[in-house]
């Protein structure tokens, strides 16, 4: 993803190039600084992501519409990685993630 982000970084303003590094340092925290691997995404790690989110994440928790586009920014990469062969789509984890967000009557 971060490699991804670097290349695109030059078409992207400069509040995306932000928001897409911010999910990056985000997901690194939350992996204890190891970096997250696309093969790695399963529901488990999506749905452990979201919790780290609302409720672990160190010094404040983030809004709902901060989470939520922090996991649009982690979907926008996965449909990259899906599109170059990386990833089938059938392993994406937001396939069933998305029913969760729905049932609790996310957006």
């Amino acid at each position: 993803m971060l490699e991804q982000i670097e290349k695109q970084k030059p078409s992207l303003s400069y509040s995306a190039y932000i928001r897409y590094k911010r999910t990056v340092k985000n997901l690194l925290a939350f992996n204890h600084g190891s970096p997250v691997l696309f093969s790695c995404l399963n529901y488990e790690f999506v749905a452990g992501y979201d919790y780290y989110l609302r409720n672990l994440r160190p010094k404040k928790t983030y809004h709902q519409n901060t989470i939520v586009n922090e996991h649009k920014v982690i979907k926008d990469y996965l449909q990259i990685a899906e599109n170059i062969e990386l990833v089938k789509v059938s392993k994406n984890p937001y396939l069933k993630f998305k029913k969760l967000e729905q049932l609790k009557g996310y957006k």
